[in-house]
């Protein structure tokens, strides 16, 4: 069973953290009427991502009614255990419901309303951010409209974990050229204070460097610190950095 956090608002940072992009889904939520086919490719995550997300960060449980509006809605709950003030633990639910499906029927509506429900705890919340992007489509068997990408579409680096945002500018077309620098006169100024990482940031930070030299590594962990570079420029960096390494 998971460790309880204490706050709603950490549990909240946890849920709402960035997916890999192996965990990251696409569908096409708009096509073009004729050849050349192409899609709107929208992002989602599937239900066992959500899971396993819940499972990794908090005690939890769902449940699932009929929605009384609808003979054919289905609303979900997810209740979180919290820890509303020390030694206080508190039951908290969001619910969210959806439409049964013509493909899968109730398990259909059972999918999307968990799904709905987990956006409500801030889970996967961001892809709606994600800008859309039509990309080609496999021609449709018969007279139907196109169902498949003929490439899986991106999720551009913004929106990817450190490990993932590597080899997102890595496999890119067109890799994000290397940020100029500009040489500056040294200037005598007070020591800035040291920067601590979160554990997050630790984790996210030795999965980004993993493959690099410790003496690069070393480089810009001190530079984070220090404050001489903020630690989202620095991953930014170094997604560039071993996107531009040559293959073996």
């Amino acid at each position: 069973m998971s460790t309880i956090s204490h706050n709603l608002p950490e549990i909240l940072e946890r849920l709402s953290a960035l997916f890999p992009a192996d965990q990251v889904k696409s569908f096409p939520m708009t096509t073009t009427r004729s050849a050349p086919w192409k899609g709107m490719a929208a992002f989602y995550i599937d239900n066992r991502a959500v899971q396993q997300r819940l499972d990794d960060t908090c005690v939890w449980k769902n449940e699932y009614i009929e929605d009384p509006r609808s003979a054919k809605s289905i609303l979900c709950g997810i209740t979180i255990l919290v820890e509303t003030f020390p030694g206080h633990f508190e039951w908290i639910s969001r619910w969210d419901g959806a439409d049964n499906t013509d493909i899968e029927a109730t398990k259909g509506g059972l999918s999307g309303s968990m799904r709905r429900a987990a956006v409500q705890w801030g889970i996967g919340r961001y892809l709606y951010d994600v800008p859309g992007q039509w990309c080609e489509m496999k021609d449709p068997s018969g007279s139907g409209k196109p169902k498949y990408f003929k490439a899986e579409p991106r999720m551009p680096a913004k929106f990817l974990p450190g490990a993932s945002r590597a080899r997102s500018v890595s496999q890119s077309s067109s890799p994000a050229p290397a940020k100029a620098t500009t040489k500056k006169a040294p200037a005598k100024k007070a020591a800035p204070e040291k920067v601590k990482l979160t554990a997050a940031q630790t984790s996210e930070f030795k999965s980004l460097t993993d493959g690099l030299s410790r003496t690069v590594v070393k480089n810009y962990y001190n530079k984070i610190i220090n404050g001489k570079i903020s630690y989202e420029d620095a991953c930014d960096e170094i997604a560039v950095t071993i996107a531009s390494k040559p293959d073996k």
